[in-house]
């Protein structure tokens, strides 16, 4: 199992954050390269679920084993130290994928002001191998974020 840790920090108020985490944001920090579209976005609440197809609908057809869909469950979720914070368990996984858990931890900062979005990541796949080699494209998505977490939230302060 591969463990992946980011810490972003935006400077806006918390009660921004917790009101724009929303579908429209999930959009927002999907790759932009890659064809996604959304099939279902229920929020950031426990119980709420969610799902997309990697292919975006270019691929008229699947190819078995290999699905291009991605489905998950928010499995927890609640207020933190001031903060807030969700974690999501992929239910439906894409090959070679065989885990996905995500914790979202939002906290705010009192020495710079703003908040902290902390995205812990851990997953695994069917061919151990295959950890290794997503790792960086998989650490590349999340070196993203930090930015467009930043340009989104002050486009809504």
């Amino acid at each position: 199992m591969k463990k992946i840790e980011f810490l972003s920090h935006v400077d806006v108020p918390i009660e921004v954050v917790k009101e724009n985490f929303t579908e429209e944001l999930f959009k927002y920090l999907l790759p932009p390269v890659l064809p996604v579209k959304v099939l279902r976005f229920e929020g950031v609440d426990k119980g709420a679920k969610y799902s997309f197809d990697l292919a975006g609908g270019l691929l008229p057809f699947k190819i078995p084993p290999f699905s291009t869909k991605w489905s998950g469950e928010i499995v927890e979720s609640g207020e933190a130290q001031g903060g807030f914070y969700f974690l999501d368990e992929g239910t439906e996984l894409p090959f070679p994928l065989k885990h996905w858990r995500h914790l979202h931890r939002i906290l705010p900062n009192p020495q710079k002001g703003g908040i902290d979005i902390l995205d812990m990541v851990e997953y695994s796949c069917h061919l151990p191998l295959m950890e290794y080699s997503l790792y960086p494209s998989f650490f590349s998505l999340f070196v993203c974020r930090k930015q467009r977490y930043g340009q989104y939230f002050q486009r809504k302060n």
